[in-house]
């Protein structure tokens, strides 16, 4: 099925390449001797952090039924947090870890 497809493609392609983006960077990171750089650097890692959480959640939800996925918590917290960014001038960071929507019902 194509939407398995897209789920593996994501995880051995693209979160494979932005890991070993990150481990480089944090390899400069400690290497650098201006604090900004550093500084710099790090906060660039943790955007891959969680860019490489945001695309293991969308592999997740590629791996659900169609018709499970729309109902499920995770999307629902994922809405609500879009939603918020608005009003907030940020959007809030969020991890999920396992398999919220078969934990919870």
């Amino acid at each position: 099925e194509d939407r398995d497809r897209i789920a593996r493609d994501l995880h051995d392609l693209v979160i494979q390449r932005l890991f070993a983006t990150g481990m480089m960077l944090e390899s400069a990171q400690r290497r650098s001797v201006v604090p900004e750089v550093r500084t710099g650097v790090g906060r660039a890692v943790d955007e891959l952090d969680v860019t490489i959480q945001e695309i293991r959640t969308a592999i997740f939800a590629l791996q659900q039924e169609p018709a499970e996925a729309p109902s499920g918590l995770r999307t629902r917290v994922l809405r609500e947090i879009n939603m918020a960014a608005v009003p907030l001038g940020f959007k809030p960071s969020h991890r999920f870890l396992g398999p919220v929507d078969s934990l919870v019902g």
